[in-house]
């Protein structure tokens, strides 16, 4: 017994010097979003006799992160989702609200690890997120596998290269069968205004049809590949009380065989500019995104959505609720312009919004927003929506947010066969933990 309870002791001494040079955290949160609107629950279902809809959608993230010394680390990230009452004892993500809940749905979102080489160098490797340096209008936030560089050039810049691989089929078929994307981003500093150059290469070997939801055919039966890029550059600063972003990032390629004799070009390009300042006790900020479009055999401006059959990827904003998807959104992610290809009509998106605080716990925000496509859709129309909503954000505790918000859209040009389609409204009470 005495010989047992030393080798315990040892045992313990030991796995207490490992967990002494590696420390682990658990950070996460856990969303749940009641909701009632008259467009359904998923994509935006237009009606000329709408119909209100009510469901509550619920989220839970949690990120374990591991970390040895300050030079090597990891995190592992789980997604859990569902809505109040869809499914139980079931093996399907999105699933497990209804009665008795136990069901499989466990996503894994993340799974990398981290090291660096040298003070000036960052490498991280596996399963990670990562978006567009455009305000996520091409990668909003996306997942993706495969291999970061982070490098500190000076303390005013930096540089990052990366290589992921969206799609890989070769290593069971034993040919070339894979979407890759090849990320190049430079920033830096001057004084305090920052400016981004980047450069981004996908490569897409996959043949055959690939068909995004919501958008016409990415690719055709008779596809061979595709080779996709993007040439950009983004400025923010600050001026006085006024601060201010803007970029311009042109995309350009060749879809091949896009029909059997010919390829199909991709050429479009985006603009973006914000300001915001004080305005009174609160501050005011004005917003325009312009993305062409191309309703011709060619393609306009291609989006991670196009990409996958499975995307549903957001534009990284929290001010229009119907117009564009916020990066709030759940398993219930959907807009009027679902992503700024929208359906290769591109879209032009104009808005302003006030917020001011209350107290010191209580913030209000109120916005009004117009988006409208930049080319004829098949009906020769070009749909649009003006959008005003209000949100009031309450900080219960540091850990613990309270959002009331409510939206209503005026349309424009969409029609249900011959009928105008009915204006759409959403109101939503998100409660947030963070921790």
């Amino acid at each position: 017994m005495k010989r047992l309870v030393l080798a315990l002791m040892a045992v313990f001494m030991i796995a207490g010097v490992a967990s002494a040079q590696t420390t682990f955290n658990l950070n996460g949160q856990i969303r749940v979003y009641p909701e009632i609107n008259n467009y359904g629950f998923g994509a935006v279902n237009y009606s000329a006799d709408s119909k209100t809809t009510s469901f509550v959608d619920q989220r839970a993230r949690l990120f374990f992160n591991l970390k040895s010394g300050d030079n090597i680390g990891g995190t592992v990230a789980l997604e859990i989702d569902f809505r109040w009452g869809d499914a139980a004892y079931q093996t399907q993500r999105n699933r497990g609200g209804a009665l008795g809940a136990d069901t499989v749905n466990t996503e894994v979102k993340s799974s990398f690890l981290w090291f660096k080489p040298n003070n000036d160098l960052k490498l991280t490797l596996g399963m990670q997120t990562l978006t567009d340096d455009y305000k996520g209008i091409i990668f909003g936030g996306a997942d993706m596998a495969g291999v970061r560089a982070d490098y500190t050039i000076s303390k005013d810049s930096s540089l990052l290269v990366g290589w992921f691989l969206l799609s890989d089929n070769s290593a069971a078929t034993g040919t070339s069968d894979a979407l890759w994307f090849l990320p190049i981003s430079y920033s830096m500093k001057m004084g305090d205004n920052k400016l981004g150059l980047a450069y981004y290469r996908i490569q897409d070997g996959r043949p055959g049809n690939i068909t995004a939801p919501g958008t016409k055919t990415y690719k055709s039966g008779t596809s061979t590949g595709a080779q996709i890029n993007y040439l950009g550059a983004n400025y923010a600063g600050k001026a006085g009380d006024i601060s201010y972003s803007a970029f311009l990032v042109y995309n350009f390629g060749t879809i091949d065989k896009q029909t059997a004799t010919s390829d199909a070009d991709i050429s479009a390009f985006a603009f973006n500019a914000d300001a915001a300042m004080k305005l009174g006790s609160g501050k005011a900020k004005l917003a325009l995104l312009y993305v062409s479009g191309d309703n011709s055999a060619d393609f306009g401006f291609i989006t991670g959505n196009q990409l996958s059959t499975g995307a549903d990827l957001p534009l990284l904003q929290n001010d229009l609720y119907l117009t564009l998807r916020t990066l709030e959104d759940i398993t219930h992610s959907t807009a009027v312009v679902p992503d700024v290809n929208n359906g290769d009509l591109g879209v032009t998106v104009l808005y302003a919004t006030y917020d001011q605080n209350i107290t010191d716990k209580l913030n209000i925000q109120a916005a009004v927003g117009y988006g409208k496509a930049n080319e004829n859709n098949t009906s020769n129309k070009k749909p649009g929506i003006t959008e005003i909503n209000a949100q009031a954000i309450y900080k219960l505790d540091k850990a613990l947010t309270i959002k009331a918000a409510l939206a209503y859209g005026i349309l424009s040009d969409v029609k249900v066969g011959t009928k105008d389609a009915d204006n759409l409204y959403r109101a939503m009470l998100k409660f947030q933990y963070a921790f």
